[in-house]
């Protein structure tokens, strides 16, 4: 099961999902979306999830699933996994999320009497775009590093599931300059290597579970919002997880 990234809607899964859904189940794999929303609480996304898990789960007649997740996805995943999905969670892999929060978050937090009008008109745009229940700004708390630390230690893991956690680092302009842009950004305010959103270290580089920086062939460096266009990494973390037995 793929879960995505905040800003992802149900509606832009395949979208963002497409080319990796296809390189995999040309390889035998079956292949489900997360389905969550994409600026819900991570709460919320983990209910979301665990519906979608367990109907999988039954749709394929197995008892469980291994969850890929991206960016927001893993906390979403982690807090799953964590609140009673363990049974039904096989293996959980995390690519660029922010385990313990990112200085852009922190960055981006408005002051008290601006939040709410701002929020109105984030939360009214995505529930156009197919979100049930979008809290913009309940999500960007949860994203600041006190409120992904808070997270972490409420999200234990858990026996039985096999936990990994990679990273993405964008190096260089060509990829995506917007994106480059931003991790330029969040280096001078104290992020250190990152891939425009998240952090080596918040991704879990200092973790026991982490399998290092996902990279193009060559070395070339990936930028945080263009994992999707490299269906290669997944058919790498797949087929490693098919040989531990998963």
């Amino acid at each position: 099961m793929l879960a995505h990234g905040i800003g992802c809607t149900r509606r832009g899964e395949e979208k963002q999902w497409g080319a990796v859904r296809t390189a995999l189940e040309e390889r035998g794999a079956r292949v489900f979306y997360g389905g969550e929303d994409a600026m819900g609480s991570v709460e919320q996304g983990a209910g979301q999830l665990a519906c979608a898990v367990a109907e999988s789960a039954c749709a394929s007649s197995v008892d469980k699933v291994n969850l890929i997740a991206h960016s927001k996805g893993g906390l979403e995943a982690r807090y799953l996994a964590s609140h009673g999905g363990a049974p039904m969670v096989a293996s959980l892999t995390t690519i660029a999320t922010p385990h313990h929060g990112s200085v852009m978050a922190d960055r981006m937090m408005l002051p008290r009497p601006f939040y709410r009008p701002v929020g109105w008109i984030v939360d009214a745009c995505y529930r156009l775009a197919g979100d049930e229940r979008p809290r913009c700004y309940v999500l960007l708390g949860e994203l600041k590093r006190r409120g992904a630390c808070a997270l972490d230690a409420e999200c234990p893991d858990q026996p039985g599931v096999y936990y990994q956690s990679f990273a993405l680092i964008q190096e260089h302009w060509r990829e995506n300059p917007g994106n480059a842009m931003m991790a330029a950004v969040l280096a001078k305010v104290g992020g250190g290597p990152n891939d425009g959103l998240v952090s080596l270290r918040s991704a879990g580089a200092d973790g026991p579970h982490f399998r290092g920086v996902l990279r193009r062939a060559g070395g070339a460096s990936v930028a945080h919002s263009a994992l999707g266009k490299h269906p290669e990494f997944f058919i790498r973390i797949v087929s490693e997880l098919k040989q531990r037995g998963f």
